[in-house]
């Protein structure tokens, strides 16, 4: 009789237990025929990995983004897309991506709560921030200028010119770094690629 670790038998009935609890009619030829049988969907999107926002088509099979590559019609990347662009794909499917509205319960904890909740606490809260300080006190600072429509029937309903982007920070500042750089735009050195 052959002598067995302990390490070894306990691998061996692992894999027995875990074998034993597929049921029956799983197999794992017929899943791969599934997966190989099944279309792929070209989408055409966008990135929303920066303030480009580059066009993307996102391939997508049995309900999953599997890889992303640039739209060839996009005026700023021209088919084209960074090392960010690619990984945004996978951001959807990362286990600590908030999908729907959060409250915080406690010093670094938080709980998710419905959208009909988040709605009126919010607006609870703004309408007492409002009643308080004025509209004056609020501002809106976002990545871009997307929603800046919406934003500003909001802002004339209470009373607020605030509105701000990261852009001075952010966007501009690498614009004009890279023309002191290089002498041209981000866009020119792209389309330079083709070349």
């Amino acid at each position: 009789m052959t002598n067995l670790s302990r390490r070894t038998f306990l691998k061996a009935s692992a894999t027995v237990v875990a074998a034993g609890s597929l049921p029956a009619y799983f197999s794992f030829s017929e899943f791969k025929k599934a997966a190989t049988e099944e279309s792929v969907k070209k989408i055409p999107t966008f990135c929303h990995g920066c303030t480009s926002y580059c066009g993307i088509i996102a391939h997508v099979k049995n309900e999953r983004v599997w890889k992303v590559e640039g739209h060839p019609i996009h005026l700023k990347s021209s088919g084209r897309i960074c090392a960010r662009g690619h990984g945004m794909a996978a951001y959807l499917y990362s286990k600590d991506r908030v999908t729907g509205p959060m409250k915080r319960v406690g010093e670094g904890k938080f709980e998710p709560i419905s959208w009909n909740q988040a709605f009126k606490e919010i607006g609870e809260k703004l309408d007492s921030i409002v009643k308080q300080y004025t509209g004056n006190s609020v501002l809106w600072l976002e990545h871009g200028t997307h929603r800046k429509s919406y934003v500003d029937r909001l802002f004339d309903t209470i009373g607020s010119p605030n509105f701000t982007t990261q852009y001075s920070t952010c966007f501009n500042a690498k614009t004009n770094a890279w023309l002191q750089m290089t002498g041209t735009s981000l866009n020119g050195d792209i389309k330079m690629l083709n070349t």
